[in-house]
């Protein structure tokens, strides 16, 4: 399953009132599991298992210098959905540069996700997310139900 995420989507997902009412409360990265060891383990998405939600999102943050108008590739992202919809443990997979890999790191750090479940109850799963970079286009993300790295 993908869902595709384009910053015009996310804008308006900013904007509905249920959105916005998180944004004002999302939490710190203080309020995020620790990635260290989990309890019951981290699942794949699949069978009875329902995938996170995107909740909250952000666009990479150019550092002084930095040119995203220039840049034409994909960086691929592995990581963890904790219970408490926090991304942890986010690997690059797939580099394009280093500066841009560290601002799709830092944005997704940043991204809250309704946590996935297993029979009702919520779980951590992996994921794997896809920043497609265009000539003069806005980073565009794919969402990947994927199996654990």
């Amino acid at each position: 399953m993908k869902l595709v995420i384009a910053a015009s989507f996310v804008a308006l997902l900013v904007l509905s009132s249920s959105i916005a009412g998180f944004a004002r409360t999302l939490p710190t990265n203080d309020d995020c599991q620790s990635p260290g060891a989990f309890e019951g383990g981290v699942f794949r998405i699949g069978g009875s298992i329902q995938p996170p939600v995107p909740l909250y999102t952000t666009q990479p943050v150019r550092s002084e210098g930095m040119r995203f108008a220039d840049v034409q590739g994909i960086v691929s992202l592995s990581l963890v959905v904790d219970v408490t919809g926090c991304p942890v443990m986010i690997r690059v997979e797939r580099s394009l540069d280093a500066g841009i890999d560290e601002a799709v790191v830092n944005a997704i750090n940043n991204w809250r996700f309704q946590p996935a479940t297993l029979d009702g109850k919520q779980v951590r799963v992996w994921l794997t997310i896809q920043v497609k970079f265009q000539a003069s286009k806005t980073a565009e993300y794919t969402i990947i139900n994927s199996k654990s790295p």
